[in-house]
């Protein structure tokens, strides 16, 4: 008898734990995933003990506040970014009109004023990436980088030779788990950022390469390069160290978000000869469906 009721007892605790720990569990996992971009998270609210819902129904109201919140915050950025765009472009074209009719000795200040409207235009272009990309929900399918890495460097070709630069690509065939879309996004972004660096009669290398990791795609320039401390804050909004000469420091926060969103890795090092080096890794055809699947921090 004293043995039936141990083990009735064990019985009894061990459904009792499962009644109160699942619904934590599910908690704490839509607790990781709430602050990932694209995402709304929801937690069950309809298991558990009372006090289990309550807290589950309460983070479910925070969850649709947090989610309403942001996508706020994204379309007022991309509506403000689009709706200046005009008044700029007007505003270029007087200053162009006044300056064809100014007199040398003044056309100098004109001739500021249009470089400061391109530079803002440049931003609005740079925070309508930003909200485009924040927007999208990554939904990767096996993709040859290598193909898309070739389409981008004949794009970019006539830019690079316009600026005496080699553009070069080396690439094998290979097969990894990318959004459509995405890396377009991502190699506009590194090139021209690689090509606005590099001097003239210098070298951009794109390179694409099958690993067991995935595939890895690198970006080599041939520019001054970014100290450890500059690399180290480089992928953050806001960061250039060409700030002078149109830069807006959103190109590389774009790239990190659609990297980490197909659950890519990025890191940035320097090359033998002083340049910057772009790398980004992508998880090969599966792994990253499986992590989403199974990971907490969806």
């Amino acid at each position: 008898a004293a043995f039936a009721t141990l083990a009735l007892g064990a019985v009894v605790a061990w459904l009792l734990s499962r009644w109160i720990a699942r619904p934590l569990t599910n908690l704490a996992g839509a607790a990781h995933r709430i602050g990932r971009a694209g995402s709304h998270v929801r937690a069950d609210q309809r298991s558990g003990p009372p006090q289990v819902r309550d807290v589950a129904a309460a983070f479910n109201t925070m969850s649709d506040r947090v989610s309403a919140l942001l996508t706020t915050q994204r379309d007022m950025t991309a509506e403000v970014s689009h709706q200046l765009r005009t008044p700029l472009a007007a505003l270029r074209l007087r200053l162009e009109l006044h300056r064809d009719e100014l007199p040398d000795s003044r056309s100098a200040d004109i001739t500021a004023m249009i470089e400061e409207t391109g530079r803002l235009t440049r931003l609005l272009d740079g925070l309508l990436a930003v909200a485009r990309a924040e927007a999208t929900s990554a939904s990767p399918v096996p993709t040859d980088p290598s193909q898309i890495a070739a389409e981008r460097v004949a794009a970019w070709q006539p830019v690079a030779a316009d600026q005496q630069i080699d553009l070069s690509l080396d690439t094998t065939p290979t097969v990894a788990d990318i959004t459509p879309g995405y890396l377009e996004q991502i190699l506009d972004n590194l090139l021209d950022n690689a090509i606005g660096a590099s001097p003239p009669g210098s070298r951009v290398v794109l390179a694409v390469r099958s690993a067991d990791s995935g595939a890895g795609v690198t970006v080599r320039d041939s520019g001054p390069g970014r100290s450890p401390e500059q690399r180290s804050q480089a992928l953050h909004r806001w960061t250039t160290d060409r700030a002078g000469n149109g830069g807006t420091g959103l190109g590389l926060a774009v790239v990190r978000r659609l990297v980490e969103a197909d659950r890519g890795t990025l890191s940035l090092d320097r090359t033998p000869t002083g340049g910057l080096l772009v790398e980004i890794r992508f998880p090969p055809p599966g792994r990253s469906t499986r992590s989403r699947r199974a990971g907490p921090e969806d």
